[in-house]
């Protein structure tokens, strides 16, 4: 899980070397139960491609991130009624 203040990079970029550099940061993550997703809220760049991959690493660990264009909700309650 992350909590806030992760740096994150495209994907492939090594964050460890003196000439990275971040195209966002984590603001806050959480498990989402309803949409059984870790979610994270993401301050990205403005200038970001929108079909760039981005990838985060926490506790020596690299995460592949997927950007989402809309709420991972599942307004029609269709998971509860299955």
């Amino acid at each position: 899980p992350c909590f806030g203040g992760q740096p994150v990079c495209i994907r492939g970029a090594n964050l460890d070397s003196a000439n990275s550099q971040a195209v966002g940061i984590i603001s806050s993550g959480a498990y989402g139960h309803r949409c059984q997703q870790n979610l994270a809220m993401v301050w990205l760049r403005q200038s970001l491609p929108k079909g760039a991959q981005l990838e985060v690493k926490r506790l020596g660990q690299t995460y592949d991130l997927k950007r989402l264009t809309q709420a991972p909700y599942d307004a029609d309650n269709a998971r509860l009624k299955a």
